[in-house]
């Protein structure tokens, strides 16, 4: 019989991983193919050992459709491939039916480590007026050139971490 997909080994499993990978993110700014492989490959055979197809399917989806949409950021240059991957893995072990609540805290855990990060490094004045200048760009408005500066990296492990835990507390808490 098939298991329910909020159940919290699904997300117990993401949250561990994410841990992994927001360790290691923080500690060498990277975060190794070995751990989000292996994690995309542990989310897919959970999935099929408690759902069978249909939670293959599951994974596999939840996987590719996290992977599109932070692609999109590693693309335009905020964020880093093993971040990415680590977003898919930690989806593949979510599934789908967790998927939405999992980007969604991520995105905006992500968005306030962002701030906070930038303060802490004494750049958020700097920060948000180079994104406002950027988005201007980007809506066709003539604005000066966007100055040049040494990037701020943001260890996002941390946020993806942090989004699989407020997902996992969210979904044992309501359930």
């Amino acid at each position: 019989m098939p298991v329910a997909e909020w159940n919290p080994v699904y997300l117990s499993a993401a949250v561990a991983w994410s841990l992994a990978g927001a360790v290691l993110d923080w500690r060498t700014r990277r975060v190794p193919n070995l751990l989000t492989v292996s994690g995309v490959v542990f989310g897919a055979c959970l999935h099929l050992l408690t759902g069978g197809w249909r939670g293959l399917a599951s994974a596999t989806l939840a996987a590719l459709i996290a992977m599109a949409l932070f692609g999109v950021f590693f693309l335009a240059g905020g964020m880093g491939g093993g971040d990415v991957k680590l977003m898919a893995a930690v989806a593949a072990m979510a599934g789908m039916s967790n998927l939405l609540s999992l980007l969604l805290a991520t995105a905006l855990l992500g968005g306030v480590l962002a701030i906070v990060f930038a303060w802490a490094h004494r750049r958020l004045t700097q920060t948000l007026t180079r994104l406002f200048r950027l988005w201007c760009q980007a809506s066709g408005f003539s604005v000066s050139e966007v100055l040049p500066h040494e990037p701020l990296y943001l260890p996002y492990g941390v946020a993806i971490a942090a989004g699989a835990s407020f997902t996992f507390l969210s979904v044992v808490l309501v359930r």
